[in-house]
């Protein structure tokens, strides 16, 4: 059986701490994957902005861990409708 070695950048980490890290790639792979030539369509009010505007806004909020990292339960979003309408819920 194949041994796994935790890399030495992580061993001295916290589980919060992990996750922080998790959480900032998580969120640059959603923004690469809805964008296209620097611009996204916001999943919740369907215009067309920057990606400097995108933010990975979660269907269920990430306090629900098991579907924190899901992919399906994040999409492309503008600031506007995931900080200030709350994902327009």
């Amino acid at each position: 059986m194949e041994t796994f070695t935790i890399p030495t950048i992580y061993k001295n980490k916290s589980v919060p701490q992990l996750i922080k890290i998790a959480q900032k790639w998580f969120n640059q792979m959603i923004r690469l994957r809805d964008s296209e030539n620097g611009m996204f369509k916001c999943i919740s009010c369907g215009r067309y902005k920057s990606v400097d505007q995108l933010n990975a806004g979660h269907y269920l909020p990430t306090t629900y861990g098991s579907v924190r990292f899901n992919p399906l339960n994040c999409w492309g979003q503008c600031i506007a409708c995931n900080m200030h309408k709350h994902g327009n819920q």
